[in-house]
């Protein structure tokens, strides 16, 4: 057991690895061997103390990003327009040799700027899953923005040179391991972000019956735990709109086999918290896409009013 952390501890001390250290957020100080991993990987010549106590904007890049290498020729512009009050250093993964056969294949001239290939270090102190990636560094060595490459422009440049206040997001990327190949509220960290969503399943086994409108900070909507379809329609059309017809009322079937109707799914609507008063819109709505079956709300002899649940006549 002392032989394992002893391995770990020198592990740790001696490579630039991320898992010895967190990446990096706005606010955090620029770590010194940034400066080194900087200065040692960039194709400009120069002292370690060039990259300190100036305006330094790192880029993350790849060959594969169209985007990135458009804007290549602007950001070179950029550069030679400010000088030595800000650094701009591209960074890649991939190796020079690709990105020399890149330019040659499309007949293009790599731009006068530092460049760092063969990248496996700097984005352990800043991870992305997506290119352009930029990172402002003030002349305090503190990391003062993080942003997607289209906020490289010459008014921010100016304002972040001179230190002004700038108000540019932080784009600091969240989803490093996204499955493009798998569902979108698979992924990890997705679901805490809904807005607005609503989904219907078969029912759940061994889930307790659960009905009711639901509330939080982000939304608010309504949902059904293991409820009978029919049971579904009724909450859908249940004193709507300002109707007499109430969630107990009587429900005729005008249809041939009531199976389907006594089949249990669950389903939760989720909406805006502006939307609250309209979730029954919503919910009648998904019936209609999910299932065939066409709802009517009639009077009934005792001034009252029937849900009644029919067979769709929709093609």
């Amino acid at each position: 057991m002392m032989r394992s952390f002893l391995l770990w501890t020198v592990f740790c001390i001696s490579g630039y690895q991320s898992l010895c250290q967190k990446d990096l957020d706005i606010g955090d100080k620029l770590p010194e061997k940034v400066y080194d991993l900087l200065e040692a990987g960039s194709k400009t010549p120069g002292k370690m103390s060039s990259y300190k106590g100036q305006s330094l904007v790192v880029n993350f890049w790849s060959n594969y990003c169209g985007t990135c290498i458009e804007s290549m020729p602007e950001e070179e512009r950029l550069q030679k327009m400010f000088g030595d009050s800000i650094k701009l250093v591209l960074v890649t993964s991939n190796t020079q040799r690709e990105v020399d056969d890149l330019f040659k294949k499309r007949k293009l001239k790599f731009p006068e700027l530092r460049c760092i290939t063969g990248d496996s270090l700097l984005k352990t102190f800043f991870p992305y899953s997506s290119v352009p990636y930029l990172i402002w560094i003030n002349a305090s060595g503190i990391v003062a923005h993080i942003t997607y490459g289209n906020k490289f422009i010459e008014e921010n440049i100016r304002d972040f040179v001179l230190g002004k206040k700038l108000d540019m997001g932080n784009e600091k990327s969240e989803f490093l391991n996204f499955n493009y190949d798998i569902h979108l509220v698979q992924n990890d960290g997705v679901p805490k972000r809904l807005r607005y969503f609503s989904v219907l399943t078969d029912e759940l086994k061994g889930v307790g019956s659960l009905t009711g409108r639901k509330y939080d900070s982000t939304g608010a909507g309504f949902r059904v735990a293991n409820g009978r379809l029919i049971d579904l329609y009724r909450y859908a059309y249940g004193g709507f709109p300002k109707c007499k017809f109430e969630y107990d009322a009587s429900v005729c079937l005008q249809v041939s086999d009531s199976a389907a109707l006594l089949k249990q799914y669950s389903y939760e609507l989720k909406l805006p918290i502006g939307k609250k008063e309209e979730w029954q819109h919503y919910m009648q709505a998904d019936l209609d896409k999910y299932f065939d079956f066409d709802i009517k709300i009639i009077p009934t002899s005792e001034g009252k009013e029937m849900l009644v649940i029919s067979e769709t006549t929709k093609k």
